[in-house]
């Protein structure tokens, strides 16, 4: 069942991975710790590849 969960659970700049998509905008996503709902106003595409010099 799902629940509300404090702010303070995940990090703002988290990396974390899509697992689903669901009704309403918004995304399963499997963070350290967890996975979460979150809207997808508030995720972006991380850049992984390092910068080569």
């Amino acid at each position: 069942m799902p629940m509300l969960r404090p702010p303070d659970l995940v990090t703002v700049g988290a990396i974390g991975t899509l697992m689903d998509q669901r009704p309403g905008g918004y995304w399963g996503v499997r963070f350290e710790a967890m996975t979460v709902l979150v809207d997808e106003a508030y995720l972006a595409v991380a850049d992984l590849e390092p910068e080569i010099s």
